[in-house]
């Protein structure tokens, strides 16, 4: 198993983009649909197998023609070739003597060669024929039998017969621009033939008959034509071609058949598929809307890097971040620094040895700093090698429950210590008033202004005026002023704790709370010591109300009593060791559901957490002796949450700010269902 170094953060828990998970999708995707209309896409199928098909079959026919011609030209030439070898035979020869027959008459143009006719001495006559006329005799008995129109021309014959057509012509002249070769098909009347035409040029053999022409050995003499006829060679590609068209044919016919089968067969999985996804998206929807509405705050974690990599709405709501500010970031900056200790050295190695963690308590951290406890529960995730690869946490909310704990042991120490109070209220009111009552008397004894003190006085022999003077140097004037003042004090608590403990009758009324709050403002601003020793006049007051606020139904003496005294508490915080260079205190009121919301915010050093804790308990203070009695925000806490079944909590940053948060029902109904 891989090895973490629990030092680290990442060591962990999950990253951005990393491991895939298999977690559920947060958001239900939509199903996923063909990537293309299956009839459109055997359509297009078709189209370019036809296409294919008429494009393989016109390359065929169009192969079979160049064929077809390409044989007609090797025909022709080896016609050509084999008559330009018989027309050397003979030139080489000087020609040939024949038997002077009708039809091979004496050659006029030889007229001028002496041996033209001989006679054999059998008396046999014979005549010489030259390589032309050979040439020409030979090419009348192919026309005859084969249909060959051979012919040989020049552009200076000596025979008329030998005078070129149009295209031999062109033929010709284009030999005299050095072509060696001119082929092509053409009609000759209606009949198509692939004609065919090479030069013929001077050899010394030639120039028996050409001399008298001018002629030189190189020089063009003329062409020899040769005309194949294609209509057999049509005859051929025609019945290849049918061969052909008729087997592209069967394979364009068998490629549609397989095509439309194939688009039945796969348009029936498609629907199986499709009817698959759909059963699969619903599960998937439903999961996912499991997982994202569930009651516990779900995430899961890529172990190679310690980054989140899926969570749930649930845990977003909770804590206040987007998704964005969640996925792929560490998973340990959602934890209380507090808690990092023991995920460290306590919680991943375990999880790491077992792949499970089950009811750990701890805290997260919300987006604006305060903090949500949580029962932490773990399983793992493991890749075919057993390797943990994620984690999955199910994170329990249990700050809601912690609160009623401990509201529920607050409020049965309230319970035990009100009765405690006022048992030792009674007790201690009765001395406390003969001590009153006897510096009083004293006081009134020594009163120089009364006659009736004077006079015993001077039956005494003593003047009150000496006496006072004698008190005042032996300061006893000053222990008897502080008898006085103790017991004052001491009766102010004694009041205290019997407003604490003694259930009041209180009518409830519809108030406007700013109009109380500005009322409760100037009720404190009139108090002595709070003007005398915490400078409350120098403190702004910032009032923001909503106006939309309806009135509510309360006991407006106790919800005033209880902003006197969250002032009082931040005058005092502020005017302390640290306090701020410009004092101020804010007062809001909003709606939250239900519920009017009073907060009482200054900019005073703040409370440590250890400290908020036990803000609320009874006798709980931090003030100096004599300065507080712990009993104020006992008080407020009793009439917010008890009398009135709202709520009383406190935030704070320590050098920053404080802020009380008083929430009370809009309906007048008790939270603890408690009658007044």
């Amino acid at each position: 198993m891989k090895r973490f170094d629990l030092k680290q953060p990442a060591a962990f828990f999950p990253a951005r983009g990393h491991h895939k998970t298999n977690d559920v999708m947060t958001e239900a995707s939509p199903p996923r649909k063909p990537s293309f209309p299956l009839q459109r896409n055997a359509i297009i199928l078709a189209t370019a197998w036809t296409a294919l098909i008429i494009l393989g079959a016109s390359w065929h026919l169009f192969e079979a023609y160049q064929n077809t011609l390409k044989s007609a030209y090797i025909s022709a030439t080896r016609s050509i070739e084999k008559d330009l070898t018989y027309r050397r035979w003979a030139a080489g020869h000087g020609g040939v003597y024949v038997p002077v027959t009708e039809e091979t008459p004496p050659n006029p143009f030889l007229s001028h060669l002496a041996n033209r006719d001989v006679t054999t001495t059998s008396g046999q006559k014979l005549t010489l024929i030259n390589p032309a006329y050979m040439t020409r005799q030979a090419y009348t008995i192919g026309h005859k039998y084969y249909g060959h129109q051979d012919h040989i021309t020049s552009l200076k014959p000596l025979r008329p017969e030998n005078s070129p057509d149009i295209w031999e012509t062109k033929a010709l002249q284009a030999f005299a621009q050095d072509k060696t070769e001119v082929s092509e098909p053409a009609k000759i009347g209606t009949t198509d033939y692939l004609r065919l035409m090479r030069p013929l040029t001077i050899e010394t053999t030639c120039l028996k008959c050409h001399a008298s022409q001018g002629y030189k050995v190189g020089d063009l003499r003329g062409g020899i034509s040769i005309s194949v006829p294609l209509q057999p060679w049509w005859r051929l590609m025609y019945t290849h071609a049918t061969a052909a068209i008729m087997s592209y044919a069967l394979a364009l016919l068998l490629g549609l058949f397989g095509i439309r089968f194939a688009t039945l067969r796969i348009g029936q999985h498609i629907r199986m598929r499709d009817q698959a996804e759909e059963e699969l998206q619903k599960a998937l929807t439903e999961y996912a809307d499991l997982y994202n509405n569930a009651l516990d705050m779900l995430v899961s974690v890529d172990t190679d890097n310690a980054r989140v990599i899926q969570c749930n709405q649930t845990l977003l709501a909770n804590l206040g971040y987007s998704r964005t500010e969640i996925i792929g970031h560490p998973i340990f900056d959602l934890y209380h620094p507090n808690c990092l200790e023991e995920i460290k050295n306590d919680i991943f190695p375990t999880f790491l040895k077992t792949g499970v963690i089950t009811n750990k308590e701890l805290k997260l951290k919300r987006k604006d700093g305060s903090f949500l406890s949580v029962i932490l529960n773990l399983s793992a995730i493991r890749d075919k090698d057993g390797r943990i690869i994620q984690s999955r946490s199910v994170l329990h909310d249990i700050t809601e429950q912690k609160w009623m704990r401990k509201q529920f042991i607050i409020s049965e120490k309230m319970t035990t210590i009100a009765g405690l109070a006022a048992g030792v209220a009674h007790e201690i009111n009765t001395p406390l008033s003969g001590i009153l009552q006897s510096i009083q008397l004293i006081e009134m004894g020594l009163d120089p202004e009364q006659e009736q003190n004077r006079s015993l006085a001077a039956d005494c022999g003593i003047e009150l005026p000496n006496v006072q003077r004698y008190l005042q140097k032996k300061e006893l004037d000053f222990f008897l002023n502080g008898i006085k003042s103790s017991a004052t004090t001491a009766a102010h608590i004694i009041s205290d704790l019997l407003q604490f403990s003694r259930p009041q009758v209180s009518e409830r009324t519809s108030v406007n709370l700013a109009e109380l709050i500005d009322r409760s403002i100037e009720l404190t601003k009139t108090d002595y010591s709070l003007k005398k020793e915490y400078n409350i006049l120098n403190v702004e007051f910032i009032r923001n109300y909503s106006p939309e606020l309806p009135e509510v139904n309360c006991m407006a003496m106790e919800i005033e009593q209880v902003l006197i005294n969250l002032i009082k508490n931040s005058c005092q915080a502020m005017a302390g060791e640290g306090g701020p260079t410009a004092p101020h205190i804010i007062v809001r009121t909003k709606q939250k559901d239900k519920m009017a919301v009073i907060e009482v915010e200054d900019n005073g050093p703040g409370i440590e957490e250890k400290i908020s804790r036990q803000i609320f308990d009874p006798f709980f203070t931090t003030k100096d002796i004599g300065k507080g009695t712990g009993l104020g925000l006992a008080t407020s806490y009793s009439i917010i949450c008890d009398r009135h079944g709202g709520t009383l909590e406190v935030t704070s940053r320590p050098d920053n700010e404080t802020k009380f948060i008083i929430e009370l029902p809009l309906t007048g109904v008790s939270r603890s269902n408690k009658n007044d």
